[in-house]
């Protein structure tokens, strides 16, 4: 589930069949390797919400190098109807990414 869309776009809809799982995909940004920047702390789905917690390192010396910090994970199979995605940074206690979907289960 991802996609960039304007404000007052309708909600795209995400097909699956009954038994079919579902993953999430995620940027969480761009940064040096070591020591790593982006982690994850945890990956939630309830019947409306998926929220992906995650905390920034605050790391004053990083690698040079560039890595792009993705998240692939499995949501298991979800029920039909209408979902939010959040991306939650623990440390600020902010969502940083909220975007509505609609699952429909074939």
């Amino acid at each position: 589930l991802a996609l960039q869309r304007a404000a007052g776009d309708p909600a795209p809809e995400v097909k699956t069949d009954a038994k079919g799982t579902l993953w999430i995909g995620a940027y969480l940004g761009s940064s040096g390797s070591s020591p790593p920047q982006f982690l994850i702390e945890s990956v939630e789905v309830t019947t409306k919400t998926i929220r992906v917690a995650y905390q920034r390192a605050n790391s004053k010396m990083v690698t040079a190098d560039l890595r792009e910090y993705l998240l692939w994970a499995p949501l298991g199979e979800l029920k039909a109807g209408d979902l939010t995605l959040e991306l939650y940074e623990v440390t600020s206690k902010k969502v940083t990414l909220k975007q509505s979907w609609k699952v429909a289960v074939e």
